[in-house]
Protein backbone atom coordinates (compact mmCIF):
# COMPACT_ATOMS: atom_id res chain seq x y z
CA UNK A 1 0.00 0.00 0.00
CA UNK A 2 3.10 2.11 0.57
CA UNK A 3 4.42 1.75 -2.27
CA UNK A 4 1.23 2.52 -3.95
CA UNK A 5 0.32 5.64 -2.58
CA UNK A 6 3.99 6.83 -3.18
CA UNK A 7 3.53 6.16 -6.66
CA UNK A 8 0.62 8.02 -6.89
CA UNK A 9 2.40 10.94 -5.06
CA UNK A 10 5.47 10.47 -7.38
CA UNK A 11 2.59 10.52 -10.37
CA UNK A 12 0.81 14.05 -8.91
CA UNK A 13 4.31 15.63 -8.47
CA UNK A 14 4.85 15.14 -12.06
CA UNK A 15 2.14 15.96 -13.34
CA UNK A 16 2.23 18.87 -11.48
CA UNK A 17 5.42 20.19 -12.16
CA UNK A 18 5.51 19.70 -16.23
CA UNK A 19 2.02 21.35 -16.42
CA UNK A 20 4.23 24.26 -15.15
CA UNK A 21 6.14 24.32 -18.04
CA UNK A 22 4.39 26.34 -20.29
CA UNK A 23 3.32 29.27 -18.16
CA UNK A 24 7.14 29.18 -16.13
CA UNK A 25 8.31 30.06 -20.29
CA UNK A 26 5.59 32.15 -20.67
CA UNK A 27 6.39 34.29 -17.83
CA UNK A 28 10.54 34.14 -18.75
CA UNK A 29 9.10 35.57 -22.14
CA UNK A 30 7.96 38.25 -20.66
CA UNK A 31 9.91 39.20 -18.30
CA UNK A 32 12.54 39.49 -21.08
CA UNK A 33 10.17 42.20 -22.89
CA UNK A 34 9.20 44.26 -20.20
CA UNK A 35 13.40 44.21 -19.41
CA UNK A 36 13.69 44.94 -23.04
CA UNK A 37 10.64 47.95 -22.83
CA UNK A 38 12.05 49.28 -19.44
CA UNK A 39 15.76 49.30 -20.58
CA UNK A 40 14.27 52.33 -23.55
CA UNK A 41 12.34 53.87 -20.83
CA UNK A 42 15.87 54.00 -19.02
CA UNK A 43 17.57 55.69 -21.41
CA UNK A 44 14.37 58.00 -21.99
CA UNK A 45 14.08 58.91 -18.66
CA UNK A 46 18.41 59.39 -18.54
CA UNK A 47 17.60 62.59 -21.26
CA UNK A 48 14.40 63.66 -20.02
CA UNK A 49 15.45 63.87 -16.18
CA UNK A 50 19.10 65.17 -17.03
CA UNK A 51 18.64 68.68 -15.39
CA UNK A 52 17.45 67.20 -12.03
CA UNK A 53 20.67 65.03 -11.67
CA UNK A 54 22.71 68.08 -12.83
CA UNK A 55 21.00 70.38 -10.68
CA UNK A 56 22.94 72.63 -7.89
CA UNK A 57 21.07 72.43 -4.90
CA UNK A 58 23.70 73.94 -2.71
CA UNK A 59 23.46 76.79 -4.78
CA UNK A 60 19.98 77.16 -4.88
CA UNK A 61 19.31 76.61 -1.10
CA UNK A 62 21.57 79.77 -0.07
CA UNK A 63 19.50 82.14 -2.37
CA UNK A 64 16.19 80.70 -0.71
CA UNK A 65 17.67 81.35 2.63
CA UNK A 66 18.00 84.79 2.48
CA UNK A 67 14.86 85.59 -0.05
CA UNK A 68 11.62 87.20 1.56
CA UNK A 69 9.55 86.03 -1.40
CA UNK A 70 9.85 82.34 -1.30
CA UNK A 71 7.24 81.93 -4.27
CA UNK A 72 9.03 84.93 -6.06
CA UNK A 73 12.54 83.41 -6.03
CA UNK A 74 11.22 79.79 -7.09
CA UNK A 75 9.34 80.75 -9.92
CA UNK A 76 12.15 82.63 -11.37
CA UNK A 77 14.56 80.19 -10.27
CA UNK A 78 16.07 77.16 -13.12
CA UNK A 79 14.43 73.92 -11.13
CA UNK A 80 13.57 71.60 -13.33
CA UNK A 81 10.30 71.32 -14.22
CA UNK A 82 9.62 68.59 -12.75
CA UNK A 83 10.33 69.85 -8.98
CA UNK A 84 9.33 73.07 -9.75
CA UNK A 85 5.59 71.54 -10.29
CA UNK A 86 5.96 69.78 -6.73
CA UNK A 87 7.04 72.73 -4.99
CA UNK A 88 4.63 75.16 -6.60
CA UNK A 89 1.69 72.54 -5.27
CA UNK A 90 3.37 72.59 -1.72
CA UNK A 91 3.33 76.60 -1.47
CA UNK A 92 -0.25 76.63 -3.02
CA UNK A 93 -1.36 74.19 0.15
CA UNK A 94 0.64 74.74 3.34
CA UNK A 95 -0.31 77.92 5.15
CA UNK A 96 2.12 80.17 6.96
CA UNK A 97 1.87 77.98 10.16
CA UNK A 98 4.92 75.94 10.75
CA UNK A 99 3.37 72.61 12.19
CA UNK A 100 0.50 72.69 9.22
CA UNK A 101 3.65 73.05 6.85
CA UNK A 102 5.86 70.41 8.18
CA UNK A 103 2.49 68.12 8.27
CA UNK A 104 1.97 68.81 4.26
CA UNK A 105 5.85 68.28 3.61
CA UNK A 106 5.80 65.01 5.00
CA UNK A 107 2.71 64.30 3.02
CA UNK A 108 4.54 65.39 -0.23
CA UNK A 109 7.68 63.14 0.75
CA UNK A 110 5.55 60.14 1.46
CA UNK A 111 3.75 60.91 -1.94
CA UNK A 112 6.80 60.96 -3.65
CA UNK A 113 8.36 58.12 -2.06
CA UNK A 114 5.34 55.97 -3.03
CA UNK A 115 5.82 56.97 -6.89
CA UNK A 116 9.39 56.05 -6.70
CA UNK A 117 8.66 52.71 -5.22
CA UNK A 118 5.52 52.08 -7.67
CA UNK A 119 8.40 53.26 -10.23
CA UNK A 120 10.41 50.92 -9.53
CA UNK A 121 8.37 47.88 -8.44
CA UNK A 122 8.04 46.10 -11.59
CA UNK A 123 11.88 45.85 -12.08
CA UNK A 124 13.09 45.00 -8.32
CA UNK A 125 10.03 41.82 -8.96
CA UNK A 126 11.47 40.65 -12.22
CA UNK A 127 15.04 40.86 -10.73
CA UNK A 128 14.01 38.71 -8.06
CA UNK A 129 11.77 36.23 -9.87
CA UNK A 130 13.33 35.99 -13.27
CA UNK A 131 16.27 33.77 -11.54
CA UNK A 132 14.20 31.81 -10.03
CA UNK A 133 11.72 31.29 -13.13
CA UNK A 134 15.37 30.44 -15.04
CA UNK A 135 15.94 27.72 -12.55
CA UNK A 136 12.47 26.34 -12.95
CA UNK A 137 12.49 26.15 -16.51
CA UNK A 138 15.77 24.36 -16.21
CA UNK A 139 14.85 21.62 -13.86
CA UNK A 140 11.35 21.17 -15.30
CA UNK A 141 12.44 19.49 -18.96
CA UNK A 142 15.33 17.52 -17.30
CA UNK A 143 12.61 15.25 -16.61
CA UNK A 144 11.58 13.85 -19.68
CA UNK A 145 15.51 14.40 -20.66
CA UNK A 146 16.33 11.69 -18.19
CA UNK A 147 13.59 9.59 -19.47
CA UNK A 148 14.75 10.00 -23.05
CA UNK A 149 18.46 8.66 -21.63
CA UNK A 150 17.00 5.93 -20.28
CA UNK A 151 15.31 4.48 -23.46
CA UNK A 152 18.26 5.89 -25.71
CA UNK A 153 16.85 7.94 -27.47
CA UNK A 154 19.80 11.05 -27.47
CA UNK A 155 17.64 13.45 -29.93
CA UNK A 156 14.92 13.58 -27.22
CA UNK A 157 17.68 14.35 -24.33
CA UNK A 158 19.38 17.41 -26.36
CA UNK A 159 16.09 18.52 -27.16
CA UNK A 160 15.23 19.02 -23.47
CA UNK A 161 18.46 20.38 -22.63
CA UNK A 162 18.27 23.12 -24.94
CA UNK A 163 14.80 24.25 -23.41
CA UNK A 164 16.66 23.86 -20.27
CA UNK A 165 19.79 25.52 -21.28
CA UNK A 166 17.63 28.66 -22.90
CA UNK A 167 15.21 29.24 -19.98
CA UNK A 168 18.36 29.89 -17.71
CA UNK A 169 19.49 32.27 -20.37
CA UNK A 170 16.12 34.48 -20.40
CA UNK A 171 16.10 34.08 -16.63
CA UNK A 172 19.47 35.94 -15.92
CA UNK A 173 19.42 37.81 -18.73
CA UNK A 174 15.80 39.46 -17.45
CA UNK A 175 17.09 39.23 -13.64
CA UNK A 176 20.44 41.03 -14.49
CA UNK A 177 18.76 43.53 -16.89
CA UNK A 178 15.74 45.00 -14.23
CA UNK A 179 18.56 44.77 -11.43
CA UNK A 180 20.45 46.79 -12.94
CA UNK A 181 17.61 49.55 -14.30
CA UNK A 182 16.66 49.42 -10.27
CA UNK A 183 19.95 50.10 -9.03
CA UNK A 184 20.14 52.97 -11.71
CA UNK A 185 16.57 54.49 -10.90
CA UNK A 186 16.92 54.02 -7.38
CA UNK A 187 20.69 56.37 -7.37
CA UNK A 188 18.26 58.95 -9.30
CA UNK A 189 15.06 59.06 -7.26
CA UNK A 190 17.74 59.09 -3.76
CA UNK A 191 18.89 62.17 -5.05
CA UNK A 192 15.44 63.58 -6.27
CA UNK A 193 14.05 62.91 -2.26
CA UNK A 194 16.81 64.06 -0.94
CA UNK A 195 16.78 67.25 -3.16
CA UNK A 196 13.18 67.90 -2.40
CA UNK A 197 13.80 67.17 1.62
CA UNK A 198 16.11 69.74 1.99
CA UNK A 199 14.28 72.33 -0.47
CA UNK A 200 10.82 72.01 1.75
CA UNK A 201 12.92 72.14 5.24
CA UNK A 202 14.33 75.75 3.41
CA UNK A 203 11.22 76.67 2.30
CA UNK A 204 9.42 76.21 6.27
CA UNK A 205 12.34 77.83 7.59
CA UNK A 206 12.52 80.72 5.63
CA UNK A 207 8.67 81.33 5.94
CA UNK A 208 8.70 80.83 9.81
CA UNK A 209 11.51 83.29 9.96
CA UNK A 210 9.43 85.73 7.59
CA UNK A 211 6.33 85.31 10.23
CA UNK A 212 8.10 86.09 13.16
CA UNK A 213 10.19 88.99 11.71
CA UNK A 214 6.81 89.84 10.91
CA UNK A 215 5.01 89.76 14.21
CA UNK A 216 8.15 91.49 15.99
CA UNK A 217 7.93 94.40 13.43
CA UNK A 218 4.45 95.06 14.14
CA UNK A 219 4.81 94.90 17.81
CA UNK A 220 7.56 96.90 17.52
CA UNK A 221 5.44 99.56 15.38
CA UNK A 222 2.44 99.42 18.30
CA UNK A 223 4.81 100.37 20.63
Amino acid sequence: MAAVGSQYLNQIMHIISQSLMIPCYAFLLYFVVVAVIETGSLIGEMFSNKKIRHFKTKEFLSGLQVTHNVELYIANSSLPVKLKKVLSEFLTMASADGVCQRIIAQNFLSEQEHLVAKRTEKTELISKMGPLLGLMGTLIPLGPGLVGLGKGDFNMLAQYLIISFDATILGVFAGSLTFTISKIRRCWYEQYLNDLDAILETIIEVRENVTQTGKKTAVGGRL
